[in-house]
């Protein structure tokens, strides 16, 4: 993940945007090296772009900017913010990307719902077009540990992927991602074992379940519960 402040790079590496229900107003922390003099880049109306892969993810443009508060390393300013590209801004996966670059785990499962909808977010963007499995036997999904859906398809990234896979979320992008993996000729290889699935179904719905099941099936996933 890359920061792009007005076409200059390398030397913000993170930033962390506040909005306040209750105003127009925006806040947005900068955090850049110490021997950059922030002030020297502000323009009318600036742009933050965040690269994730070599890809745009995100362009941040803000105007009418005021630096309300700064120090060697951080510099906050009041502002108005607009997103470009069609995403809304989520701080929630610009953090689990950090976290990332930095070497550093997630730990998910005591996170809100909201968040590990964003993790699984990250975990697309870390991994667009990735699919060289770390394991292809004894793919074992435990029910147990499923209490939403969210934990479903971050359970199945890293089933197939390790810490931060991305396989799919939703039914929908379940199935649009099995089609990305077929045409990448692994779909004969992958096997996944479920135990505990009344758990899962408890959890999902049988419904969901089913549908869920029969995606696997009809994509030729090798599928034993």
């Amino acid at each position: 993940m890359q920061f792009i402040f007005n076409g200059k790079k390398d030397f913000v590496h993170y930033i962390k945007i506040k909005r306040l229900s209750k105003s127009t107003l925006d806040y947005i922390t900068i955090y850049h090296s110490e021997d950059f003099e922030i002030q020297d880049v502000l323009e009318n109306s600036n742009k933050i772009n965040i690269v994730i892969n070599k890809s745009n993810y995100l362009n941040i443009i803000f105007t009418k900017a005021i630096i309300i508060k700064e120090s060697k390393t951080q510099t906050r300013v009041e502002c108005f913010i607009c997103e470009e590209n069609g995403y809304v801004y989520n701080q929630d996966v610009i953090d689990v990307l950090y976290h990332w670059r930095n070497g550093r785990t997630v730990n998910w499962r005591s996170k809100t719902e909201n968040f590990k909808y964003a993790y699984i977010k990250a975990c697309s963007l870390l991994n667009y077009h990735h699919f060289k499995f770390i394991n292809f036997d004894n793919n074992i999904l435990d029910g147990k540990k499923v209490n939403s859906e969210n934990d479903l398809y971050i359970m199945l990234g890293e089933l197939f992927y390790g810490n931060g896979g991305y396989f799919g979320a939703g039914l929908d992008g379940l199935y649009d991602y099995l089609i990305d993996v077929n045409k990448n000729k692994f779909l004969n290889r992958i096997t996944i074992s479920i135990i505990n699935k009344e758990n899962l179904i408890l959890k999902l719905g049988e419904p969901y379940y089913s549908a869920f099941i029969n995606i696997l099936k009809q994509k030729n996933v090798i599928v034993t519960d």
